[in-house]
């Protein structure tokens, strides 16, 4: 991958790397349950609650996050982080 290619995609998201994408990938696997704090840097706890989910979700257990499995991860938690509003039934007097 050219520095141009990397400079348009983010992904592969791995160890060492900061910012917005780890921030967003962090909060979704805390609401998974996962214990990683949210730092927004690809620390050592990052890497193994990443690779815990990987395993987990029978992913390819790389400590890498590619686009596709971002794209599960967001998938699997977008109802999670938006939560439905609940109906209230009107009671009849």
């Amino acid at each position: 991958m050219t520095k141009t290619e990397r400079e348009k995609s983010p992904f592969p998201i791995c160890l060492g790397d900061k910012g917005d994408y780890v921030k967003d990938i962090q909060e979704r696997l805390a609401l998974l349950g996962s214990a990683v704090k949210v730092t927004g840097e690809f620390n050592i706890g990052t890497l193994s609650a990443i690779k815990a989910w990987q395993k987990k979700n029978k992913l390819r257990v790389s400590g890498k996050i590619s686009a596709f499995q971002y794209n599960k991860l967001v998938d699997m938690t977008d109802p999670l982080k938006k939560p439905a509003k609940k109906r209230t039934a009107k009671k009849k007097a």
